[in-house]
């Protein structure tokens, strides 16, 4: 699965239990359909030295492209069922901020 957007944070570094550091994207993916513009939000998860290189080079604002293996989870909130998109980054590019 490959997804291209700005991040819609600077992202924080993080340790598992087990002392292993991950990081959490927020990207923001522009869309369109039936002539609508929208944004889909989208979450990255990365492990290892990837995590602690991208937290050092990444910020809010920035274009982000990852690819990686896609997991959809269901959740509720505020009464309405929506689907969790999670992308297990493997690979990622990015750029400077969008204009």
């Amino acid at each position: 699965m490959t997804v291209s957007g700005s991040l819609g944070a600077t992202p924080d570094l993080s340790y598992s239990k087990e002392g292993h550091p991950w990081t959490r994207l927020a990207i923001a993916e522009k869309r369109r359909r039936k002539g609508e513009v929208g944004v889909d939000w989208w979450e990255g998860i990365l492990w290892g030295s990837l995590a602690e290189t991208m937290c050092g080079a990444l910020e809010k604002g920035m274009i982000v492209t990852v690819r990686g293996k896609l997991k959809m989870e269901p959740f509720e909130r505020e009464g309405r069922a929506l689907i969790g998109r999670t992308v297990f980054v493997e690979q990622i590019g990015f750029s400077g901020k969008a204009l």
